[in-house]
């Protein structure tokens, strides 16, 4: 699914029509009043330490009775350290075939002078694809002075574009992670013509009001530097989200607003009216994929898992009528082997249905970089970029993405473009947010379950032990197993890493730095979709792991297996809030006692809690074995900078419990 992306605001043009539009590119290099007021202004204090400041980002939306939008966008950023003079560049990404570029200008100045003055040459037009996408009718147009720019220097950038509204919504994100002195938003709309606007975040700007004009203004952002762990929702201080309305009798041309969820869903209805189709090959297909399935459940996962080996491709034509939010047919899906994620959905729930069971198109929300999660409270589509299945089910059916909903009862919730999430799983990043069943009558939006880390995130591994003959060495077999989303992310690697030394890494990488100078030997992937297991099973040796003390004693470390599921924090201070990702670590690492060999103490057992996790391991003593069990739980949280001290002692806590070693002596 594609929307418009600009640095801040989504917005979508007409439905229906579009307006006819002659690219066009004029420019000025003079410098404006706004650049040369802003250049004064002093560097804020809380700038300290950021590589540049943003002095001014001002974005004015001037809208005319069709919905047509003319940007006027003007921003100066102040390099700081040398560091910063990547952010000597601007950009306007427009619609090839709806929008206008009118002006781009752009200017660089080094003690109030250009070291040279900016051309048009400077200024380049490139297709925006990303990774997956073969036609795309979005551009950029861009200039980069990064390769001039020194410390002190001020860079402004200023770019005019006329933008038909696909629908009359709008949505903007305040903040970023460089310091900012002033960051303002205006909207202007005809006499007449109305808006409704819902702010979310805690850092709102403030707004004022003159006719016919709206103006949010922030100022003194601080500094967000771009930490580990970063809670995406400290990126930003606030989401803004309108809803312009035309006057009644006048609407006429103007781009559909909404009001209610049904208005949303009939939207979606209108544009997808005869998609999810079929073929005759289609049918057999799905009778084949289904013919030794004894239940439901296994027939969801048959035609699952064929969809999701579907060729992700975007094909983005039509944006300006709203084909972002149209499916291809599901015959074309089919046949031609390649969709995005509304065509792989929409493929899903038409083999479903022919396998008679009911499914409907789901619109959610992915945003690593932001955290943003749709609101039920303002209907619209441009809260929404990704699409899913949701498969009616009954109680038979018991997996944890299985959600009660307000007008299909019973819904498995399933992302058919994810080629690693099994069905009763869903992907990290969609977990916890609200998303919208596409149904009629439906009032509201669904929220998506969280998972725990005992359920999703569940690691185990196993390490065998055996010290060589010259007693130097040591041998490991190890099986490291995972389900859920830790099965996925491993799955995941199993189809990256098929080389012998793709494969080493992946084995090393699991072993913790005292057994990296290990020689593997041995290394096999398995997946078992049945049971939602990846494991990986190796074989290596270390030829001086073991450590021999006068009087035949012997000390073997069991610290064999890496911390790397676990975070790292090797900074001392922290600014900004950090989110955990959630994992659970089962270990077992036995140490077979071989040569004559005893255990002269067995290490004591460790256990603590903390309110980011847990850490427990026991040992145990078994007739020709020591048996280490260490189990170590993350939960899923969102913690402020000023806990950051209180997490790193948790996790230094970790690393020191791991520390174990157990002496051997030879027998009497």
């Amino acid at each position: 699914m594609r929307f418009p992306r600009l640095p801040r605001l989504h917005f979508f043009a007409v439905l229906f029509a579009a307006i006819p539009v002659i690219p066009a590119f004029c420019q000025s290099y003079d410098t404006p009043d706004w650049l040369t007021a802003t250049m004064n202004l002093a560097t804020p204090e809380n700038a300290a330490h950021a590589p540049a400041v943003i002095l001014l980002d001002d974005t004015s939306l001037e809208m005319d009775a069709k919905g047509v939008l003319t940007e006027i966008h003007r921003e100066a950023i102040r390099i700081l350290h040398i560091s910063g003079r990547d952010y000597a560049a601007g950009h306007a990404t427009y619609d090839g075939k709806a929008d206008r570029v009118l002006e781009a200008n752009a200017w660089l100045f080094r003690d109030g002078k250009q070291p040279r003055p900016v051309k048009k040459g400077d200024w380049i037009d490139i297709a925006t694809n990303d990774p997956g996408t073969a036609i795309d009718e979005y551009r950029s147009k861009q200039i980069d002075l990064s390769g001039t720019a020194l410390a002190g220097d001020v860079f402004g950038y200023e770019t005019r574009v006329r933008r038909p509204m696909v629908v009359a919504q709008l949505r903007w994100s305040f903040g970023a992670l460089l310091p900012i002195a002033t960051e303002r938003l205006s909207l202007a709309v005809p006499p007449g013509f109305s808006i409704d606007d819902k702010m979310f975040g805690a850092n709102q700007p403030t707004l004022s009001h003159s006719g016919n004009t709206w103006t949010w203004t922030s100022t003194d952002r601080p500094y967000r530097p771009n930490e580990p762990y970063l809670d995406p929702t400290a990126r930003d201080d606030a989401d803004l989200l309108i809803n312009c309305t035309a006057p009644a009798g006048s609407a006429a041309g103007f781009p559909r607003s909404f009001s209610t969820w049904q208005e949303v869903t009939s939207m979606y209805e209108s544009l997808n009216q005869g998609q999810c189709d079929s073929s005759a090959e289609l049918v057999a297909k799905t009778h084949s994929l289904t013919a030794g399935c004894a239940t439901t459940l296994d027939k969801i996962r048959a035609l699952g898992a064929y969809v999701q080996k579907i060729r992700y491709i975007e094909i983005n034509e039509g944006l300006r009528y709203g084909y972002g939010w149209k499916a291809r047919k599901a015959s074309f899906v089919f046949s031609n082997g390649y969709g995005d994620c509304k065509d792989k959905a929409n493929l899903l729930i038409a083999m479903l249905r022919e396998a008679g069971i009911k499914a409907h198109l789901v619109i959610a929300m992915i945003d690593p970089d932001h955290g943003f999660v749709a609101h039920s409270e303002f209907p619209g589509p441009m809260q929404f970029n990704h699409a899913i299945a949701g498969i009616e089910v009954d109680s038979s059916i018991q997996l944890p993405a299985v959600v009660e909903t307000e007008k299909s009862g019973r819904l498995l919730f399933f992302d058919p473009t994810d080629p690693y999430t099994q069905v009763g799983d869903l992907p990290y990043l969609i977990q916890g947010t609200n998303v919208q069943v596409a149904e009629n009558g439906i009032t509201g939006l669904t929220r998506l379950p969280r998972f725990d880390a005992a359920h999703d995130f569940l690691v185990q591994r196993h390490v065998a032990l055996t010290i060589s003959a010259s007693e130097t060495g040591i041998t490991a077999a190890g099986q490291i197993s995972a389900a859920g989303q830790s099965g996925a992310s491993l799955r995941s690697d199993f189809e990256k890493d098929t080389q012998p030394t793709e494969l080493e890494k992946l084995v090393t990488h699991q072993l913790s730095d005292a057994f990296r100078g290990a020689l593997v030997e041995d290394r096999k992937t398995e997946d078992n979709p049945l049971l939602g297991l990846c494991t990986l099973s190796f074989t290596c040796q270390h030829p001086r792991f073991v450590q021999r003390l006068p009087g035949n004693g012997l000390v073997v470390k069991l610290d064999v297996l890496s911390r790397h599921y676990l975070p790292n924090f090797s900074e001392n201070e922290r600014r900004l809030p950090i989110q955990l990702q959630p994992v659970m670590i089962q270990d077992e690492v036995v140490l077979k006692l071989t040569g004559g060999y005893t255990v002269d103490e067995v290490p004591r057992k460790i256990s603590f809690e903390s309110p980011y996790g847990s850490y427990a391991a026991d040992f145990s003593l078994m007739r020709d074995a020591l048996v280490m069990k260490r189990t170590i739980t993350i939960k899923y949280l969102r913690v402020p900078a000023e806990n950051y001290a209180a997490v790193r002692k948790f996790l230094t806590d970790i690393v020191r419990a791991d520390r174990s070693s157990v002496l051997l002596k030879k027998g009497t």
